[in-house]
């Protein structure tokens, strides 16, 4: 998933994810690159539903989300909010 993001596929990275068993897509690194993909093809809403489903997206290690994670935040409410 991470190459199909870096090489903007994000169409094929939504692909995948349907493809793929439900353990491994409720992943929250997974959750956070398909909140990418979604913010990236234009559906900021779903990218922020995604993101904020179930509480959020726990990530076990900070350094899993890192800086993708805060970016990818501010750009879902920038694009949807303004802000």
């Amino acid at each position: 998933m991470v190459l199909l993001l870096n090489a903007e596929e994000y169409s094929a990275v939504i692909e995948c994810c349907n493809l793929i068993d439900k353990k491994i897509k409720a992943m929250p690194r997974i959750g956070m690159y398909l909140s990418k993909a979604y913010l990236e093809i234009g559906n900021a809403a779903e990218a922020e539903r995604i993101l904020t489903s179930n509480g959020g997206l726990k990530l076990l290690d900070f350094r899993e989300g890192d800086r993708f994670l805060d970016r990818l935040y501010r750009k879902i409410r920038t694009e949807l909010y303004g802000e």
